[in-house]
């Protein structure tokens, strides 16, 4: 009996034990079935939608970066356009100012001992510039199509949408352009009628032609009168608006100044004869003066921060707007210059990173006559306008002339200089004002 019941006991503790090992097996079934069901299937679900969203934002970033990239393009050209407008447009009025277009024909007149009988002036009026028609229909002015390229570039410059979209834009913008077939700009006219000697009426032409900025005769009469010559003439001054403010000082000058003489009518065999007329306007004379000097340059070169509306390199040919190169960088940009003599006659070419002129540089270059005994440069550069203000300019030099290279630096900063020179070959010289 007693044998029976510890047997019995036995069998009910080895069944507990398999029970208890069934029961933890199933346990650990229960705990992985909920964790699948109540976690790991929300948590799966949740990864699953943000690769979902990554995969969206990726192609949003993708976007992004495409649209970065173009805004980048359009602002570089867009700065080229500018300073092709800028070369395009430097030689003409920033405005038109009745008094001052007074008083600058008053100089002249006063300054060449012209006998002034009568002036008359025009209201400033609008002038339309249109195509010319039949044979001529095809040509386009200059200016004109620096404009449109212009206008182009503004209207697709903001990239706020796809590049497809960004792309039918411009083409937009361009259909528009197409459309555009006149220019506007402010027109105001002087009709004289003047006397003097041969000599001084001469001159007076002269000095009219060779202004700074560009005066338009029209039309002129002359005949003789006495010993000299007597004659009309009708003056045209045109007024483009600046995309910068190089013509700041034309605007700054005081109405309330004394300038020229009391009557610009009377003879100048007085005490007035020749004289330069004092204040803003011989400002005026000093930046024509300054003007024909530069022209003794051979070429110009101007360097920018980022920051300005134009590219950061330019340099060009002086007096020669299609010879001009650009370049737009945040850093340091190296443009080369080659100068050769080849019997007798002189070539230049050079680049930057973006351009080449002329754009066939296996070549010695273009052909040109020095202005001088020397071969100049004139760099206009700028102060830096922060610590982060990191542009600026390496010129490389080869010289492989007779003649010395003169580099004439303007108004670079003193402790960061925006401009360097690295001399290849030759006989070069820098200066720095």
């Amino acid at each position: 009996m007693k044998l029976n019941l510890k047997k019995k006991i036995k069998i009910n503790m080895i069944i507990s034990k398999r029970e208890k090992i069934m029961l933890i097996i199933l346990g650990i079934a229960i705990i992985f079935l909920g964790y699948y069901k109540l976690i790991y299937s929300k948590q799966s679900v949740k990864v699953n939608q943000l690769k979902a969203q990554k995969e969206e934002y990726n192609t949003k970033l993708q976007g992004l970066q495409a649209n970065i990239t173009l805004n980048k393009k359009l602002n570089q050209d867009l700065k080229i356009e500018n300073a092709k407008v800028l070369e395009v447009s430097k030689d003409f009025f920033p405005s038109i100012l009745e008094e001052k277009i007074i008083v600058i024909m008053d100089e002249m007149i006063n300054k060449n001992n012209i006998i002034c009988d009568s002036i008359g002036i025009s209201d400033v009026s609008i002038e339309t510039v249109a195509e010319e028609k039949a044979q001529e229909q095809k040509k386009t002015s200059l200016i004109e199509e620096m404009v449109k390229k212009y206008m182009e570039l503004m209207k697709g410059s903001i990239p706020t949408e796809s590049s497809s979209t960004i792309n039918k834009t411009q083409n937009t913008s361009k259909d528009a352009a197409k459309e555009q077939t006149s220019l506007e700009a402010k027109k105001i006219t002087l009709t004289l009628n003047f006397r003097g000697t041969h000599e001084d009426v001469m001159s007076f032409i002269d000095e009219i032609t060779g202004f700074y900025k560009r005066i338009i005769i029209n039309n002129i009469n002359l005949s003789a009168y006495g010993e000299g010559l007597s004659g009309s003439m009708v003056l045209d001054f045109y007024a483009v608006p600046k995309l910068e403010e190089e013509d700041i000082d034309y605007n700054k000058w005081q109405y309330d100044g004394n300038y020229g003489k009391d009557n610009m009518f009377k003879d100048n065999s007085g005490s007035l004869s020749g004289n330069i007329i004092t204040g803003s306007l011989t400002q005026n004379n000093t930046v024509a003066q300054e003007a024909k000097k530069e022209e003794e340059y051979d070429f110009t070169m101007s360097v920018r921060p980022t920051s300005s509306d134009l590219p950061t390199v330019m340099v060009g040919k002086e007096g020669d707007s299609n010879s001009y190169v650009f370049a737009d960088n945040q850093g340091i940009e190296n443009v080369d210059f080659y100068l050769s003599e080849i019997n007798g006659q002189y070539y230049f070419k050079y680049n930057t990173s973006k351009d080449f002129y002329p754009k066939d540089s296996k070549g010695a270059g273009v052909a040109f006559n020095p202005k001088g005994d020397n071969i100049n440069l004139k760099v206009f550069s700028r102060w830096r306008n922060s610590d982060k203000d990191m542009s600026g300019v390496n010129i490389r030099v080869y010289n492989k002339t007779n003649k010395n290279f003169n580099i004439y630096i303007e108004d670079d900063d003193k402790e960061r200089n925006r401009v360097s020179v690295t001399k290849g070959e030759g006989n070069i010289n820098i200066t720095r004002n």
